[in-house]
């Protein structure tokens, strides 16, 4: 038998494995812990990464797109300038000069000339056809715009708007001004510019 010594010695032992076993325990249980805190704080590192680069790349986007119709509407602005120094063009005079413009400007769908307010010239001619007639002050939903662009007397765009032939297009607008003096006063618009872009296209 186990003298009293004996059992103080083995109560000791246990008392003292014990302890140990509970401050391994106590460290697993903060290696654990700081083990998730550091993977927690990895993983929100991840993802304040993830979004500024993809922010960045919005940003990116949304200045080239911003670059690419300021292009557009300067582009516009000239062929403009051709109308107004030439207030009397023809449908075929016109097809020939846009013809050329949109070989240099793929994104562009079709354009069309509005003398007060009405379409009368389009090109592509036998795609857009039936516009021809077009009276803007009859056309509720498209008026506004168009007046709002008359009274800037600069480029206005407006969309995305969903394409009758399909896909989304950015309309780009511009006043005329009769620059030969024989029409209209220096002031006053003659009539608009519209012009159709691949929204789709510009963006990719």
């Amino acid at each position: 038998t186990l003298g009293k010594a004996g059992m103080e010695k083995i109560r000791n032992a246990l008392s003292q494995r014990a302890k140990r076993i509970v401050v391994l325990v106590a460290l697993c249980a903060v290696v654990l812990g700081f083990g998730h805190r550091i993977e927690t704080l990895s993983y929100q590192t991840y993802m304040q990464d993830l979004e500024l680069d993809t922010t960045l790349e919005l940003i990116e986007v949304r200045e080239r797109i911003r670059a690419d119709i300021f292009e557009q509407i300067l582009k516009l602005r000239e062929l403009a300038t051709v109308i107004s120094e030439n207030p009397t063009i023809t449908q075929s005079e016109f097809s020939a000069r846009a013809a050329e413009f949109m070989a240099e400007n793929q994104d562009v769908i079709n354009l069309a000339v509005t003398p007060d307010l009405v379409v009368t010239i389009v090109h592509p001619y036998e795609a857009n056809r039936g516009v021809l007639g077009l009276d803007y002050r009859q056309n509720a939903a498209q008026l506004p715009k168009v007046e709002q662009a008359l009274q800037s007397g600069e480029g206005l765009v407006t969309g995305p708007v969903d394409l009758v032939q399909g896909g989304r297009g950015l309309i780009l607008r511009h006043p005329i001004f009769d620059s030969t003096g024989t029409n209209a006063a220096p002031d006053t618009p003659w009539g608009i510019l519209s012009m159709v872009v691949d929204y789709d296209a510009l963006v990719t």
